[in-house]
């Protein structure tokens, strides 16, 4: 028997012994859900007090616990399909864009779907399926106010916040140090693979501060690459360095992101500053700054999110903001206005 077949061999009978059905483990469901709404008046030349209610975001959750070492996660998200430009062949061998309207239904669709196997080593699991990617939902968790504003590198469309393909996430109780490694579709969650190019994602955290009472002192280093791509593509790479301190009357979190295709070169940084009092509430700021193409003139643009929170439950909390999103084109016309953001779940 060779090597690679031994190794086979070894990796199946580990697999079929980590979910062997034990006789007293009975497999059990969960359902779950969140809503994120609220309400924004639009302060831009122009608006007029154009106002809206907002339902950004309603998901519904489904985990299984099929065996001790197996489990399932479905999540169906809610919303409206913004306008996009898709490429589609045109029946001649060649290809074509179509330019396609926004939805103004609200429709469900499939955020995540994963098989997920507790591995034999200890604190490392397997995810198949539509999973988070590395990074987007470590900040996410980090800030806690995903209901407020999506992360740094998915408001800007740099990562995707829940790829498909296969997930590594290894964590320990007794170490500071935790980790995911992906090899995923790079186009994410919402768009099908076009080609035969393939996304490499790693994060690596380590919290400086683990087993004091000091606070959480967590620094990351993330990178993600394509490969496989066609000879006349340039793959695209992504540099992700942030770190963060969070403690009971105070919060930082700032992250410093490269994305480099080719010749262009993208680059840009977010920082959030949170002092907290226990039990009553937050203020916050969050400065984004993002610039698609260095060597471009005018490209960048710059975000403010200010404003004051409370939770009131595990998942009850609401914000009132002022956000500000200012083009380096056109600087003298912000978009700003005030919003009352809200999040719900069970």
């Amino acid at each position: 028997m060779t090597i690679f077949a031994r190794n086979i061999a070894l990796t199946t009978m580990l697999f079929a012994s980590s979910i062997s059905y034990a006789e007293e483990f009975e497999p059990s469901v969960d359902v779950s859900g969140l809503i994120f709404a609220g309400y924004g008046l639009d302060l831009s030349d122009g608006a007029e007090g154009e106002s809206e209610f907002l339902l950004d975001r309603t998901y519904l959750t489904v985990r299984g616990n099929i065996t001790e070492a197996l489990s399932t996660r479905l999540t169906l998200d809610v919303g409206r399909a913004k306008p996009q430009t898709i490429t589609v062949p045109d029946g001649a061998g060649g290809e074509v864009e179509i330019d396609v309207p926004e939805d103004t239904k609200f429709r469900y669709y499939m955020k995540y779907a994963y098989l997920q196997w507790k591995t034999p080593i200890s604190g490392v699991k397997m995810q198949f399926g539509a999973a988070g990617s590395p990074l987007v939902g470590y900040g996410d968790k980090f800030w806690g106010h995903r209901y407020v504003s999506k992360a740094f590198t998915d408001r800007n469309k740099i990562l995707s916040s829940s790829v498909i393909g296969l997930h590594f996430v290894g964590s320990y109780a007794d170490s500071p140090i935790s980790w995911q490694a992906n090899l995923i579709n790079g186009e994410g969650y919402g768009s099908p693979e076009d080609g035969s190019d393939k996304t490499s994602q790693l994060r690596i955290s380590a919290d400086l501060l683990s087993g004091s009472d000091a606070g959480s002192l967590p620094v990351t280093v993330f990178g993600s690459t394509e490969f496989l791509t066609a000879e006349d593509d340039d793959p695209t790479t992504v540099l992700v360095g942030a770190g963060g301190y969070k403690m009971s009357h105070f919060l930082l979190w700032g992250e410093y992101v490269m994305e480099l295709e080719g010749d262009v070169t993208g680059s840009g940084y977010s920082a959030v500053v949170m002092p907290r009092i226990p039990e009553v509430g937050s203020l916050f700021m969050r400065y984004d700054y993002w610039d698609p193409n260095t060597d471009a003139d005018l490209d960048a643009s710059t975000t403010i999110i200010a404003g004051v929170s409370r939770d009131f439950a595990r998942k009850v909390s609401a914000a009132t903001t002022y956000e500000r999103e200012t083009a380096e084109a056109a600087s003298d016309t912000p978009s700003h206005g005030v919003f009352i953001h809200a999040q719900a779940g069970f």
